[in-house]
């Protein structure tokens, strides 16, 4: 398995996941995937050998072109640097390990990006399903030292918005 940044010829295929993961993710098409793709901060895909993509991570900041309606709040809800738009996996390959794999990629480029603004920290916005509560990403989160900061409801679903902030020590 590798972590590897997303191209565009990985659109279909992180489309495909992103559909198989409605309720945790947004719908996003292709082409509004490739806009956020220009845009983001970050884009990563997990990749197994003699299948493909199976996972994905995107990292969008303010001046991303397309945004979702939870993106859009996540961005609009305070003086935060990144938001970690969606992560989502083909669930084929669940308890790979593969989780763990991309959050760290992403920390080393959040780490990066940090260092390189100068500005001695950034911090990162994610949000995670507490009702009904998706606890795997809940404790997910907690343990990789994200704290709540807001809550709105969605579909019905209550979203808690999480914040971590990255020192560039």
């Amino acid at each position: 398995m590798t972590i590897e940044s997303m191209r565009p010829e990985d659109l279909a295929d992180v489309a495909a996941i992103n559909a198989d993961n409605i309720g945790d993710v947004d719908p996003i098409s292709v082409d509004q995937l490739a806009e956020v793709l220009e845009s983001c901060r970050v884009a990563l895909v997990a990749k197994v050998p003699n299948v493909g993509v199976v996972g994905f991570g995107i990292v969008v900041d303010s001046s991303c072109q397309y945004q979702s309606e939870r993106t859009a709040w996540a961005l609009a809800a305070g003086e935060h640097d990144l938001h970690l738009d969606r992560v989502a996996f083909d669930m084929n390959y669940s308890g790979l390990g593969l989780g763990l794999a991309l959050y760290n990629e992403l920390d080393d480029r959040i780490f990066n990006i940090s260092r390189d603004a100068g500005t001695g920290s950034i911090t990162l916005t994610s949000m995670v399903q507490i009702d009904p509560p998706n606890q795997h990403s809940i404790h997910f989160h907690e343990a990789r030292s994200f704290e709540t900061i807001d809550s709105a409801v969605f579909g019905g679903a209550t979203i808690a918005l999480t914040c971590k902030t990255y020192a560039d020590a």
